[in-house]
C-alpha cells in the first residue's frame, strides 16, 4: 500500500506470495496486479491475477511416481496447514495420490516446516525419531528436500539406497545437487515470457489498457526425473 501510494505504479508483478500476503486493507489496494507461481483464484481481491500451476495435481504426480517404484510408506515434509496455501494443496495431492492407490493415510508420517533449509532438516529428524518405517519422503519444496538430504546423511543413512526422496519447483540447485532431485518443474521463465499469451505481462496490460477483469491461468507443469529415487520391490 505504501508503494501505491509514493510511487504510484500503474500495475504490479508479485513473484510468489501467499493470500494472507492480501489480507489486510485489501478493500483500498486498487493498483491492477498479477501474482506469479500461485493461484489467486479464489481471493477477495477484484484487480488481481495470477499465473501458476496446479499445485495439487503436481503433488498428485510426483507421490504417484514414488507409488510407481514401489513406495507406500512415504512421509510428507509439508507446512503449516493453516497459514499456506500452497502448502494445502500440495499436501491434497498427495493425500489423492494415496486415495487413488488405496493407501491410508497416517498422520505420523507428516511433519511441517518452514520453506527453509533449516527447518526441513528439524521436521526429516523428527521423522526419524519416530517408530515408523519410511522408505520415501515427499518434501513440498527443492529446499525443504535438500534439508531433509543433510539429516538422512547425518542419521547415517543413504539417498536413494535407504530413503528416496522428491522435492517441488524445480530449482537449478535441485538440478545440480549430489543426487540430483527428483522434482516438479515450474516453467518460471514462461511464466513471464512476453512471448506467450498467458504470461504474466500480458495479464497486466490487459487490466490497465483494456480494461479486462481479472484472469486465472493455469499452465502445465513437468515432472523431472533425477537420482534421488531408488526403485524397490
Amino acid at each position: 500500500d505504501r508503494i501505491c501510494r509514493e510511487r504510484k505504479p500503474l500495475g504490479i508483478i508479485f513473484l510468489g506470495g501467499s493470500r494472507e500476503d492480501f489480507s489486510e486493507d485489501t478493500s483500498s489496494f486498487k493498483v491492477p496486479c498479477v501474482i506469479v507461481t500461485t493461484s489467486a483464484e479464489n481471493w477477495s481481491m477484484e484487480e488481481l491475477s495470477s499465473v501458476s500451476i496446479d499445485d495439487e495435481k503436481a503433488g498428485e504426480t510426483i507421490v504417484d511416481y514414488l507409488i510407481d517404484h514401489g513406495h507406500t510408506k512415504i512421509a510428507e515434509i509439508g507446512a503449516n496447514l493453516e497459514l499456506s496455501q500452497t502448502a494445502i494443496l500440495r499436501h491434497n495431492g498427495y493425500l489423492n495420490s494415496f486415495k487413488k492407490h488405496g493407501i491410508t493415510p497416517d498422520e505420523r508420517y507428516y511433519e511441517k516446516a518452514r520453506f527453509s533449509y533449516d527447518s526441513a532438516y528439524h521436521a526429516m529428524k523428527k521423522l526419524l525419531e519416530k517408530d515408523i518405517e519410511i522408505t520415501a519422503v515427499y518434501a513440498i519444496s527443492d529446499v525443504m528436500a535438500i534439508g531433509a538430504i543433510r539429516a538422512i546423511l547425518d542419521k547415517g543413512l543413504r539417498v536413494p539406497d535407504d530413503i528416496s526422496i522428491t522435492g517441488f519447483d524445480g530449482s537449478t540447485l535441485a538440478e545440480y545437487y549430489n543426487p540430483k532431485i527428483v522434482s516438479i518443474r515450474q516453467p518460471h521463465k514462461d511464466m513471464a515470457n512476453l512471448l506467450l499469451p498467458y504470461n504474466a505481462y500480458s495479464l497486466l496490460f490487459n487490466m490497465i489498457d483494456l480494461h479486462k477483469g481479472s484472469c486465472h491461468e493455469i499452465i502445465p507443469f513437468e515432472l523431472t526425473e533425477g537420482e534421488s529415487v531408488a526403485r524397490i520391490d
